[in-house]
């Protein structure tokens, strides 16, 4: 009766030292999946930051070079954005 005790500790002992692997090797699944993505994230805002400026960059030396063309083009936006807006509202009162 003793001697099965004793088989049956090992057998658990055993499945203990299993499971323990199974959630060492998950663990490590998992922290290196984070670090992955945190890699990830990290360059794609770097990347995000660097097109903005190159964006206002670009703004810039647009602005400079063709003034009024700019103001025009704002003015034109503004008033198209407008006219949608009075549309819609226009729209939703009827």
């Amino acid at each position: 009766m003793k001697l099965d005790n004793v088989a049956h500790s090992e057998e658990n002992m055993n499945g203990v030292a299993q499971m323990v692997e199974r959630a060492r090797d998950f663990s490590d699944k998992i922290k290196e999946g984070l670090d992955t993505a945190t890699h990830e994230i990290r360059r794609g805002v770097r990347r995000t930051r660097e097109a903005a400026a190159d964006a206002m960059e670009d703004a810039r030396h647009g602005i400079k070079k063709r003034p009024l063309t700019v103001v025009a083009a704002t003015a034109c936006g503004a008033f198209a954005v407008g006219m949608l807006a009075g549309w819609l509202v226009r729209a939703r009162r009827d």
